[in-house]
């Protein structure tokens, strides 16, 4: 058995597709590299199973494989009671990912003094509340392309063979 660790350092969207297809992303490509690698091997790849992401892997290189291509570009399927549904695939999802992770990680620097933008010679602390605001939004969005992903993989007359679970929980307190 190899030690090769492409398949999870391959990347399977970059900063441009982020830009055009999520929101503005204008952070360095290595930073936004770094994001999606972690949003792969964190978000993506627990949720679906190593089967299925060397599947997806292997779609980008060209193979066909039906299930596979429409759990990452989305589309419609029809479930095992014979309902049909639309979904917007994988792909989006860790688009979003991605991005909430670039908004987490960029436009700020850790210095000794604290966690300062720099944009010009001068320094001002990171908004933190606004940072996280769109951070939360940023994942809450991928959550729900991922359920979508994860529905079609669970109900699908084509590929439910196991139950696949969303492993974020959310748990928001209600008045004081």
């Amino acid at each position: 058995m190899s030690n090769s660790n492409t398949t999870t350092t391959t990347l399977l969207i970059t900063r441009e597709e982020i830009d055009a297809e999520c929101r503005p992303c204008t952070a360095q490509d290595a930073l936004v590299n770094r994001c999606i690698e972690e949003a792969q091997n964190l978000d993506i790849i627990p949720a679906i199973g190593a089967d299925m992401w060397l599947r997806l892997l292997a779609i980008s290189q060209g193979e066909t494989d039906a299930v596979a291509q429409l759990l990452w570009e989305g589309g419609i399927y029809v479930d095992t009671c014979h309902n049909s549904h639309i979904f917007a695939g994988l792909r989006k999802a860790l688009l979003y990912y991605s991005y909430a992770r670039v908004v987490r990680a960029s436009g700020g620097v850790s210095t000794r003094f604290d966690f300062v933008v720099k944009a010009d010679q001068y320094s001002d602390s990171a908004d933190l509340q606004a940072k996280t605001q769109a951070y939360n939004e940023a994942f809450s969005i991928a959550d729900g392309y991922k359920a979508q992903a994860l529905a079609y993989l669970n109900t699908s007359e084509a590929c439910c063979k196991r139950k696949i679970v969303n492993n974020r929980l959310s748990v928001k307190k209600i008045g004081r």
